[in-house]
């Protein structure tokens, strides 16, 4: 999935194509700096493909790529389980957590793969 997630956001983000539309919006919070809240994270993973070709790539890379940070011990996913179900399984815990939506994405999406995918040692 590491490469998957890589080649995604290298071809999301028009690595030799131009510029990218997905909306940053970085922000401050006890110190740290983030790249979106996680309104602005919802906003990009529910923009229609037609609508714009980057922002649900992105969406799903993102999500990805936390994944695979969590991946080596936080959180247990299936080798089957899709990019599609990742993004899903974020907005389902966004639409049931929307006090946290002020907050980092990262935060977000952590909170929600965790709860979807525990390990069970």
């Amino acid at each position: 999935m590491r490469v998957t997630a890589l080649v995604v956001l290298l071809m999301a983000c028009g690595v030799g194509l131009g510029q990218t539309q997905f909306t940053h919006n970085r922000f401050t919070e006890n110190g740290k700096t983030f790249s979106q809240d996680g309104s602005a994270m919802v906003a990009n993973c529910l923009t229609k493909i037609e609508t714009s070709q980057m922002d649900p790539l992105l969406c799903a890379a993102y999500i990805t790529g936390i994944a695979d940070l969590l991946a080596d011990g936080d959180i247990c996913i299936p080798p089957e389980v899709e990019a599609k179900r990742l993004v899903d399984v974020f907005l389902k815990y966004s639409e049931k957590h929307q006090e946290l939506l002020h907050g980092p994405a990262s935060r977000l999406v952590e909170k929600s793969l965790k709860e979807e995918f525990p390990c069970r040692h």
